[in-house]
């Protein structure tokens, strides 16, 4: 059991990069549901596809923040289980200047997986989680420039800062090995993305590429006991280490603008097959059945998978100057097969319904704001350290304001 507490830690961190990812990197965008590759004609272009900052006059700054409120259920024989209530908070800091009307560059601040998860103490899926948080920001240059008349090319490098914190249990008769393992120093990674973005009349359209993130983590693995008389089964503390490769990410988009209806539709793909194994490797290593194990690999075998997203806006210039309405809808397909779902983040398909508004107040300032509820579809475990039915939804509401000099 203890070698599968570790193996589960850093699945944990895989299922949030995928079952919950969280492209929502400005108030507009989340409330066209993130179809936004051909759009990006403003500084969050940065993270969605950055052919698209040269679209901009001069020099604009986003900023603002998004508030995601996740609750998460577990059902089994009648007994249900619900996550603890909190608040995850990712601030966004987006810088464009167009240095000439060919060229322009950005700079993109983020923390796109500023989210964890909290089960009760001691609840029946303790041995696989208790609480978890992972904590990214993503520094990100950006440029962008004119191939030939109306077709743009962007390129970003992605700088990504992460750092995880986790609590599990063991169960020894009715008290418990407690673990808690945290990265000791700041995880760095290096990423990139290239976008393409055409324009012609009222027709956009764009392609993105990103290139996955490798995330090296090193921490330490600290065992504690609720009674003493348990002390020498502990392992000892100690440091551990993998490597991870977060997916490659493909998405092609196109907009069409018809007098005051904006229409937006993206196709995404992530390459999640990539994901076929793990390896974890201990400095004293842990406990199994031969002995101690240095070096446990385990076979996850996931899948690619797709996410369709549509959005539309309103421009409503004949009855209020300045204000704008916006509706979108996405259905994000899991990765995760129903052998290895697990407690750190039920993935299962997600349905997003998003409405927002923006507001130019004077020529140089716009705010806008932005609400989401995501549900995810009821899901059935057959993941054999813990069966069950999972559901879940997550609300998420958004604010960015934009200066443009």
């Amino acid at each position: 059991m203890i070698r599968y507490i570790f193996l589960t830690f850093f699945i944990s961190v895989l299922t949030f990069a995928a079952g919950f990812a969280t492209p929502e990197q400005g108030s507009r965008s989340i409330s066209l549901a993130n179809a936004y590759t051909a759009i990006s004609d403003d500084p969050s272009a940065i993270f969605y596809n950055p052919a698209g900052l040269n679209q901009m006059k001069g020099f604009s700054i986003d900023f603002g923040a998004t508030f995601l409120m996740p609750s998460n259920s577990w059902e089994f024989e009648g007994e249900k289980v619900t996550t603890i209530d909190h608040t995850f908070i990712m601030p966004q800091l987006n810088f464009s200047y167009r240095v000439h009307e060919k060229l322009s560059l950005g700079l993109g601040i983020s923390a796109p997986y500023a989210i964890g998860i909290e089960w009760p103490d001691a609840w029946e899926g303790a041995e696989l989680i208790e609480q978890m948080s992972l904590q990214v920001i993503n520094i990100s240059p950006a440029i962008s420039f004119q191939i030939i008349p109306n077709l743009h090319i962007g390129i970003t490098y992605d700088l990504a800062v992460a750092a995880v914190e986790l609590r599990k249990r063991t169960a020894l008769g009715n008290d418990w090995i407690i673990t808690k393992m945290a990265s000791d120093e700041p995880t760095f990674a290096h990423g990139f993305k290239v976008g393409l973005h055409y324009t012609i009349d009222n027709f956009r359209t764009g392609l993105v590429f990103r290139y996955g993130h490798q995330l090296d983590f090193k921490g330490n693995a600290d065992f504690d006991v609720t009674n003493d008389a348990f002390i020498g089964l502990k392992p000892n503390d100690q440091q551990m280490e993998t490597t991870i490769n977060l997916p490659n990410f493909l998405a092609w988009g196109v907009a069409y603008q018809l007098d005051s209806f904006l229409v937006t539709l993206d196709i995404q793909y992530t390459m999640w097959s990539s994901y076929d194994a793990l390896t974890l490797k201990f400095s004293d290593g842990i406990p199994s059945s031969d002995g101690l194990d240095e070096t446990v690999t385990t076979e996850k075998d996931w899948e690619d998978c797709f996410s369709f997203r549509v959005g539309m806006e309103y421009d409503t210039k004949a009855i209020l100057p300045g204000l704008k309405l916006r509706l979108g809808y996405a259905y994000d397909l899991t990765p995760i097969p129903d052998e290895t779902i697990d407690p750190s983040l039920p993935g299962s398909n997600r349905h997003l319904i998003n409405v927002g508004v923006g507001y130019k107040l004077l020529s140089w300032l716009q705010l806008d704001a932005a609400y989401t509820y995501l549900l995810f579809e009821e899901r059935e475990s057959t993941n054999e350290h813990l069966k069950g039915i999972y559901t879940g939804n997550v609300q998420i509401f958004s604010i960015t304001t934009r200066l443009m000099f």
